[in-house]
């Protein structure tokens, strides 16, 4: 019962734009570049790509 529940809140977690991301790629670049990494959702398994600071 409590796995059920602890995966329909993360998922509508997810819906609402509150995500637990991983890293999955990080690419270096120089100048205004800077950093990207790619991060995907371990929840909903949504692939994204976000400037590093």
């Amino acid at each position: 019962m409590n796995d059920k529940l602890s995966t329909k809140l993360g998922l509508w977690l997810c819906r609402i734009g509150f995500h637990k991301y991983r890293v999955i790629e990080v690419k270096f670049g120089f100048g205004t570049a800077g950093k990207v990494e790619t991060v995907e959702c371990e929840r909903c398994g949504e692939v994204t790509t976000r400037r590093a600071k």
